[in-house]
């Protein structure tokens, strides 16, 4: 905690430099100690420091409406696997002839699947249903933790479930980034050109970084398969009337997601994209508790909690009474960031300026959260790229795609902290995975985003 001894500098004050000194301390433990105890500590060194209570700062971590809904998405993903539903998707999906022609077929399979229902709707509840499908099909080929293969998979999809819903403007996360758009200009992206970049330079990511991975970093896969005689066990299985009653429950509870994000019209909409992914897999957990069959319930709740992934729930939590230091007014953090970047960035040409801009905030954002950052320098930025030239929509959209890529270390976002926090990943192969997806991205943007961009959005400007 010595930088929060150090005199403050720019416009940061003592209340900020407290601020950095907590979060350096926490990112310090998380990547060289414990990932639940460091976590705890980071709740209780913040009143400690005199930033918070302690009742304040577990609150806005603990309290966060995205915990809540991460939770109840873990616990459900813990509930289907326990009532053997995971088995019944992991055993059909291994037997499906085009995805058993080569592993990478099996690979690009899963995480095309993750794509699509994150496009859709569910990405969250997707991409837990996704891992446990990885960790069973892992356990059949004898793929222990530490194989480079288990942590990219663990790595893209969360990536690949998550950044597919960018694709549709009407999706939520999207439209909380077109509101900082629209803060500086009355004039939309219209949905036919959004849906046209977005899914031509995030396939370009998808595209690249499976490349990058099969022939860049030669990721041996040749174990993601099963031997024929497995294969042969599995398609004798039977189903369990168990498992049958649990798919269906999966089954209904992926069709009322999708249905009311997409025809939010229907009867029932409304209420249902209320209680969002969180309350829905709360209420498909009660039914599948309540639900007997032999006098005996599809699953019991107390042993589902029982399995959840604290450390991975604490370590998510702490983050946002740590942003919420950061961007606080009296910390004058964001200020002083902004002032040293403004002048810097103005003196360039259109497109450098736009890179440039898009390369610093992918840095930033690896270590605060990506919607602050949008907040603060959106507004300011996007005039700037006007002013000098460049396509405002097309810089908005590399903006909005890097701050999204924050998967470079624990606190980047939430999807990074389920990633640092999982149980079966390689520390070293995440930071790994990270960097490089990031690189990546910025390469996307640059070479395909700024010219196809200035093709779709050049009228609009």
């Amino acid at each position: 905690m010595l930088i929060s001894a150090l005199p403050p500098f720019g416009q940061i004050t003592p209340f900020g430099m407290k601020a950095i000194g907590t979060f350096v301390a926490v990112l310090y433990g998380w990547i060289f100690f414990d990932l639940f105890w460091t976590s705890i500590f980071g709740f209780m060194i913040i009143p400690v420091l005199g930033l918070n209570t302690v009742a304040g700062a577990i609150a806005a971590g603990l309290g966060n409406q995205m915990i809540i809904t991460v939770m109840l998405s873990m616990a459900f993903a813990v509930a289907i696997d326990m009532a053997g539903v995971t088995d019944i998707m992991a055993n059909w999906l291994l037997q499906r002839k085009i995805l058993r022609r080569s592993p990478w077929f099996l690979v690009i399979g899963i995480l095309a699947i993750g794509a699509v229902i994150g496009l859709m709707g569910p990405g969250m509840a997707a991409l837990f249903l996704l891992w446990s499908i990885v960790l069973k099909i892992a356990d059949y080929c004898d793929i222990k933790k530490g194989d480079p293969l288990l942590s990219f998979m663990i790595m893209m999809i969360p990536v690949f479930t998550m950044t597919a819903s960018f694709i549709l403007p009407f999706k939520g996360g999207v439209l909380i980034y077109i509101a900082y758009l629209m803060q500086v200009t009355d004039v939309g992206i219209p949905a036919g050109s959004f849906i046209t970049f977005g899914f031509v330079t995030i396939m370009g990511i998808y595209i690249l970084i499976l490349a990058v991975a099969k022939f860049g970093l030669k990721l041996d896969v040749s174990k993601f398969v099963l031997p024929e005689q497995v294969v042969e066990e599995i398609k004798g299985k039977k189903i369990t009337t168990n498992q049958k009653m649990s798919l269906l429950v999966l089954v209904v509870y992926v069709a009322v997601l999708l249905l009311a994000s997409l025809f939010t019209a229907l009867p029932g909409a409304a209420f249902i994209n209320q209680l969002g992914v969180g309350g829905v897999s709360g209420i498909a957990m009660l039914i599948l508790a309540v639900l007997n069959y032999e006098g005996k319930g599809l699953i019991e709740l107390r042993k589902v909690f029982a399995r959840l992934d604290w450390s991975l729930l604490f370590l998510l939590a702490v983050t946002y009474p740590i942003a919420d230091l950061i961007k606080h007014a009296d910390a004058g953090i964001m200020p002083t960031i902004m002032a040293a970047v403004g002048p810097v960035v103005s003196q360039l040409g259109a497109v450098p300026f736009m890179i440039v801009c898009m390369i610093l905030l992918g840095l930033i954002t690896q270590v605060t959260h990506n919607i602050v950052l949008a907040a603060m320098f959106m507004p300011f930025l996007l005039p700037l790229c006007a002013a000098a030239g460049g396509n405002m929509y097309t810089f908005w959209f590399m903006l909005f795609i890097t701050l999204n890529m924050a998967y470079c270390t624990p606190a980047g976002s939430f999807q990074s902290a389920l990633v640092f926090g999982h149980e079966m990943m390689e520390r070293k192969h995440a930071y790994m995975f990270g960097i490089a997806l990031l690189v990546i991205t910025w390469i996307v943007y640059a070479v395909i985003g700024i010219p196809l961009g200035n093709v779709l959005f050049g009228g609009l400007v």
